[in-house]
């Protein structure tokens, strides 16, 4: 197992990592390997794009259309799981509901409004504080815990609670589409690194991973 960005970030419960200027996680225009293990792979719907000439960070633009990323594996049943995402703007949404990650099964899905609110399903839409209006590279983090429900961090700092929760199920997942088949609603953006853990993340350890990074992105 090798981190381009050394040993800082949270190890614990991690199982997916997308890096796309890990040269072990961006392989081709189409895939992207997990550097924890061979487990969810992402294969896209269509070619994304990469910067030219290559630049640190790199990352894959999704265009709002058709890229999406489908991982091989199944998410795991889960009471308690975090999403850490670096991405930055490309323009407006065009829609309401625009899916930055959607899952089948029980709908656990992560998306931004036209107007740069992120929102979130999880039996019923709601409505975060955060706002995804920045020029710039930015860092959001969505903690899942049962009691008091989701954790809200943008920039490593802490954004707001809501209290709402619930179990994630053993369900197939994606970044940029809905969890329909084939996705839609899809997102717009560029995704500069993601990574998933199948517990919750506390402040410090959010605090962790935005300082392990920060200097590639800001």
């Amino acid at each position: 197992m090798a981190f381009i960005n050394g040993p800082n970030i949270v190890k614990d419960s991690l199982i997916v990592c997308y890096d796309p200027s890990n040269s072990m996680s961006k392989v081709s225009n189409t895939v992207v390997e997990n550097t924890i293990s061979p487990q969810f792979k992402g294969t896209a719907t269509s070619t994304f794009i990469d910067p030219s000439p290559p630049q640190t960070p790199n990352y894959l633009l999704f265009d709002g259309i058709n890229d999406v990323l489908n991982s091989g594996t199944n998410f795991p049943a889960t009471s308690a799981y975090s999403f850490n995402f670096w991405i930055k703007h490309n323009g407006a949404q065009s829609g309401g509901f625009d899916r930055i990650l959607g899952t089948d099964g029980n709908r656990f899905e992560i998306a931004e409004s036209n107007t740069g609110v992120l929102k979130i399903f999880e039996g019923a839409w709601q409505t975060s504080t955060v706002t995804l209006d920045d020029a710039g590279w930015m860092n959001i983090v969505v903690v899942e815990e049962p009691d008091p429900g989701l954790y809200f961090y943008k920039n490593g700092a802490f954004e707001q609670t809501i209290a709402a929760g619930r179990a994630m199920t053993d369900v197939a997942w994606r970044l940029g589409g809905n969890g329909n088949s084939p996705a839609t609603e899809t997102w717009k953006g560029f995704l500069g690194y993601f990574s998933a853990y199948t517990k919750s993340l506390s402040g410090a350890e959010v605090m962790q991973n935005y300082n392990a990074l920060k200097s590639r992105f800001i």
